[in-house]
């Protein structure tokens, strides 16, 4: 908005009254409509793109997608429509874009009548999300079940990796039912043959992979024989992967899957990974920082305050110094706030900032964040609207205009 008072130029900076010592919020348009659910993000050359599911009245999901060029969204465009469109609160499709500009998406489809039955399918444009090529599965296994929680990372000149969980191991009686962990490699316009990274995992959580200098990174909530269900991570160096190594002992054991993966983010050699864990009563969201690219680890820190749903994100803020963790607090009334914290890579933390309050149930879904220059984007799900919003995070010395 602009003033003329006295001859002079005054420009007004119109934002949020939603700050806290440093960082400001202003919320922003959203591409989407009602009935939009399960935001993901992604950037690219400084350009914001988002996914996500609708439900048309005829009872088919579309996965639709538009960029946001830090003033404006496009039209959104559909990337595929089903009625066999597996639509699912925690285990949602992606849209990615490579460094040499090729956009990959994936979602779930039905492969069975089993609740759970359905498969992960990939598909690519090379023309700007004008049209987009067959699409094709990860993996030969033809066994009626999950297979989901697909987390993809770039490895240049279009080729890709894509983690997933797998249930090919599931159909036995309990206690042998167990999910696994996969990961296969796209090149040359092919998936080749996948590799099982450790066939015990937990059910439905899930995975954050990353690359760093030193090679792949992949982070997951383990099983153990005897039900904790820590947070383990596999690192690729040398050509293999190494063994399974847990990041933290938290002890949490719990016969059944809590639904809330790990988050990692990585940039040079300085990885830091967000989770959450359930100590007694207590929930905990925490973070982890490794200055060698996951060899080794610092000690935590914890960010919550005291009353955490997990469902973590993390992203950059300051180039390898600072970086903004997300998360689900729950309320005193019952319901739950969208919540975020600034770490500085010397363990200091800045004041818990809400962005904005939202149903503690499944369908508020799992807060997306990306940064855009200086600037990060919060995607999440409004349960009491059915719907998604966005805003934008900065700096408060930082000059944005609204």
């Amino acid at each position: 908005m602009l003033v003329r008072v006295c001859g002079l130029l005054i420009v007004i900076l119109v934002v949020s009254n939603l700050f806290a010592e440093g960082l400001r919020i202003v919320e922003i348009d959203s591409p989407t409509g009602t009935g939009s659910q399960v935001p993901n993000l992604a950037v690219h050359e400084n350009i914001v793109y988002m996914s996500w599911l609708t439900e048309s009245l005829s009872g088919a999901q579309s996965l639709q997608w538009s960029l946001w060029d830090g003033t404006l969204w496009s039209e959104p465009r559909v990337i595929h429509s089903s009625p066999r469109m597996f639509a699912n609160w925690a285990d949602y499709p992606s849209f990615s874009v490579l460094n040499e500009g090729t956009y990959v998406a994936h979602w779930l489809e039905k492969s069975g009548e089993g609740t759970y039955d359905y498969d992960v399918w990939v598909t690519q444009s090379k023309d700007s999300g004008h049209t987009w090529s067959t699409p094709q599965r990860p993996y030969r296994d033809r066994t009626l079940g999950e297979h989901g929680f697909v987390s993809i990372v770039d490895q240049g000149e279009g080729r890709f990796a894509i983690f997933w969980l797998d249930a090919r191991k599931f159909k036995g009686q309990p206690p042998q039912r167990e999910m696994s962990l996969m990961c296969s490699n796209f090149d040359k316009g092919h998936f080749r043959s996948e590799t099982m990274l450790d066939g015990r995992v937990c059910d439905c959580c899930q995975i954050s992979a990353v690359a760093t200098p030193n090679g792949m990174f992949v982070a997951y909530r383990d099983r153990s024989l005897d039900e904790i269900r820590d947070i383990s991570y596999k690192r690729y160096t040398e050509g293999h992967w190494t063994v399974s190594r847990t990041l933290y002992s938290d002890g949490w054991e719990i016969p059944a899957c809590p639904v809330n993966g790990p988050a990692v983010t990585a940039r040079a050699s300085s990885l830091v990974v967000a989770w959450f864990s359930l100590i007694g009563e207590e929930g905990r969201v925490r973070t982890i920082w490794s200055s060698d690219g996951g060899k080794t680890f610092g000690e935590p820190v914890r960010l919550d305050g005291g009353k955490a749903l997990g469902r973590v994100d993390i992203e950059w803020f300051d180039e390898g110094t600072s970086l903004l963790v997300s998360w689900l607090e729950r309320l005193e009334d019952g319901e739950a706030e969208v919540r975020v914290r600034e770490v500085h890579s010397n363990g200091t933390l800045g004041p818990p900032l809400g962005v904005a309050r939202t149903h503690s149930s499944r369908a508020s879904g799992f807060p997306q964040l990306i940064r855009q220059d200086k600037t990060l984007v919060i995607a999440w799900t409004d349960a009491k609207a059915k719907r998604i919003r966005l805003a934008k995070i900065f700096h408060e010395m930082e000059v944005v205009l609204d």
